[in-house]
This record gives C-alpha cells, sequence and structure tokens, in this order.
C-alpha cells in the first residue's frame, strides 16, 4: 500500500472526530482500476501537484452530507450547502496532508461534481487505492490517486 494513503485517511477521521465528536469509519484500503463505480452523490476532486502527483477524491451519499450538515448546525439544507460541504470536506481532507507531505505538495482548489455525471478519468497514476468510509450508517469513498 502506498504509504501516503495513511495520510488521507487519518485526515478524515479526525475531520469528522473533530467536528461531530462521531468517528468515520474506514475499511482497508483497495487497489481499483477504475473510479466509475465508486462515484456517488457528491464528489469533491482535488488536484494534486508539487511534491506529489495526481488527484483525491471525496465522494460522498447525500444523506452522509445532510446528516454532517445538521451535526455542523447549518440553517438550511439546500443543494448550494450540500456541494459547499463536500467541497470542504476534500479540500480540508487534502490541505491538512500538506503538513505530513510537506510545502511542496500542492492543492487545488476543489471541483465539485453531483451525480454520475460525465465517464470521470484520474491522471496516469499506477496505483487508485479506494478506502470505503461509513459514518452514522451512510457511505462515502475515498479515492487516492497519488504518485511521489
Amino acid at each position: 500500500m502506498n504509504k501516503n494513503i495513511r495520510v488521507f485517511i487519518e485526515g478524515t477521521q479526525h475531520y469528522f472526530k473533530k467536528l461531530t465528536g462521531e468517528s468515520i469509519v474506514a475499511k482497508k484500503p483497495l487497489l481499483i482500476k477504475e473510479i466509475n463505480q465508486y462515484v456517488l452523490d457528491y464528489t469533491g476532486v482535488i488536484g494534486i501537484s508539487g511534491s506529489h502527483k495526481g488527484s483525491i477524491f471525496f465522494s460522498s451519499t447525500k444523506g452522509l452530507l445532510e446528516d454532517l450538515l445538521l451535526a455542523l448546525e447549518v440553517t438550511g439544507i439546500n443543494e448550494e450547502n450540500i456541494m459547499d460541504l463536500v467541497g470542504e470536506v476534500s479540500n480540508t481532507i487534502s490541505g491538512n496532508a500538506r503538513f505530513e507531505l510537506g510545502a511542496k505538495f500542492m492543492v487545488s482548489p476543489p471541483v465539485i461534481l453531483k451525480g454520475k455525471g460525465e465517464e470521470m478519468k484520474v491522471s496516469q497514476i499506477e496505483e487508485i487505492y479506494l478506502v470505503s468510509l461509513t459514518w452514522k450508517g451512510h457511505k462515502a469513498n475515498l479515492i487516492v490517486s497519488l504518485e511521489e
């Protein structure tokens, strides 16, 4: 397993625990060939450059994001807030990785996608890891395609 995957798993777990007091459960990372079957209702995509190259995807069900908005006491659960939140989660997870991976680990602003949309492709990275996540009975996927 790529040693950097753990940084993103721990960052995701820390984000949920810190903001909600409840842990998100991460399954063992799996090596996958393509990502499209793992894309859920909303996805935040972060491009990575600098010391590492690739992409990080945080893809979630609508229910998880709605419950997370409730836990954060956000007034008004609507499409705009849901899309902002999936971007915030993906951005925070990737941004926090900079502390572990160094200042030359550069992250792009998140691109937010709703639904399956067009078939997504990752950059030409050999290893793509899927981490299945569960929080309060809801599913999400963390997809890490990264190389040094």
